[in-house]
């Protein structure tokens, strides 16, 4: 457990900060037709057949990285008395609440970190979480990443650019078991992202990486992800005039002594010594010679077809949706870009052995016969 429930004195401040006139603690009882994160919708129906009034607020929970105040709905039944409804995965029988005054958000978002209070009426639009992966076989993490929209998603549906081997067997493992692995979100609504980074890391370095930490039991192979966020911005509105052209020089230095932009070219001096490896006798077919028979496997192969044409292209057999049959040897790039299929989807799709589940690809079938 990362999150723990504090105490009302804790957070009292925290509370008045963004826009509530009461704290309290709270029962969770919560109600047979209810479900776990939806309260407000659960509110609202519990009214309709009990009465009662909607209070809106936030509840709030302690970490590593201070407090966490999350966006709440509770029923006031008619004595006055307020009960929280919704049930929670940890069965917890309380929640420290604290009602929004006028039922009115002073920040719009359903998540607000103490350690960020001051950004959120800064005009800040990406907003970021961090989010797991589990194994449903053990309900444990082995991957632990931070994201904006659906990048947590994507680790489930487009392995083709990944490079972390040790995620993808994972994945491919659970799915061979005949289950999925599950996103669990950890954290939402993260406005500062150096915040989001620092969060990210506790997280990594808390349940450790496979081969990097003795007690790891994640894939994760980066510890500090963390990219130079210069978002477009030129050299000069970065490090200003001078430091631009200090930048340029440096970079340009750097080039050069790695050999410039293009393939680097042996000196003659490496040239002679590669000459005299494999001059002579210490060439591995010095005193040798071919056979009739091996000379001519050799022009065979350099006049082998290749292509479609060649022996060891594969059979590709396509099945749409609705049942139609596309075959053809080798090119399987050619005949999904005359089906309109991404091609990069379909050759996961024959990799991973599954069937693409959005998209164009959706629903169609690979396999070489």
């Amino acid at each position: 457990m990362i999150w723990f429930i504090p105490s009302t004195t804790e957070v009292v401040d925290f509370a008045r900060d963004i826009g509530c006139d009461w704290l309290g603690n709270i029962p969770v009882n919560p109600d047979a037709s209810c479900e776990e994160n939806i309260c407000h919708t659960n509110v609202k129906n519990y009214i309709l057949s009990h009465g009662g009034e909607r209070i809106l607020g936030y509840y709030f929970l302690e970490s590593a990285w201070g407090y966490q105040a999350i966006l709440h709905s509770i029923w006031q039944n008619n004595d006055g008395n307020l009960i929280d409804i919704t049930p929670f995965a940890d069965k917890r029988k309380l929640n420290v609440f604290a009602r929004l005054k006028n039922n009115t958000q002073k920040y719009i978002t359903n998540n607000i970190y103490s350690l960020s209070l001051d950004k959120y009426n800064q005009g800040i639009e990406t907003m970021y979480y961090i989010y797991a992966l589990i194994d449903p076989r053990n309900n444990m993490p082995f991957y632990i990443g931070k994201g904006t929209g659906k990048r947590a998603q994507t680790h489930l549906y487009d392995m083709s650019r990944s490079d972390n081997i040790h995620k993808e067997n994972k994945i491919d493992a659970i799915r061979k078991a005949g289950l999925e692995p599950q996103v669990e979100y950890l954290a939402e609504d993260i406005i500062d992202e150096k915040f989001a980074y620092k969060m990210e890391e506790d997280l990594i370095l808390r349940y450790g990486r496979k081969g990097y930490e003795p007690y790891g039991i994640l894939t994760n192979i980066c510890l500090e992800a963390r990219p130079p966020n210069h978002k477009g911005r030129t050299y000069e509105e970065i490090y200003g005039k001078e430091g631009a052209e200090l930048q340029r020089l440096k970079r340009s230095q750097l080039q050069k002594e790695r050999g410039g932009y293009g393939p680097k070219k042996h000196s003659e001096e490496t040239r002679a010594k590669f000459r005299e490896l494999t001059a002579g006798s210490n060439n591995p077919m010095y005193g040798k010679h071919h056979s009739p028979e091996t000379i001519q496997k050799i022009k065979e192969n350099r006049i082998m077809p290749t292509g479609e044409n060649h022996y060891f292209s594969n059979h590709w057999k396509l099945t749409s949706p609705t049942g139609e049959v596309y075959q053809q040897v080798g090119n399987l790039k050619g005949l999904c870009k005359k089906l309109n299929l991404s091609f990069a989807t379909i050759h996961a799709a024959y990799l991973h052995n599954r069937i693409p589940n959005r998209g164009k690809a959706k629903d169609w079938k690979i396999e070489v016969i």
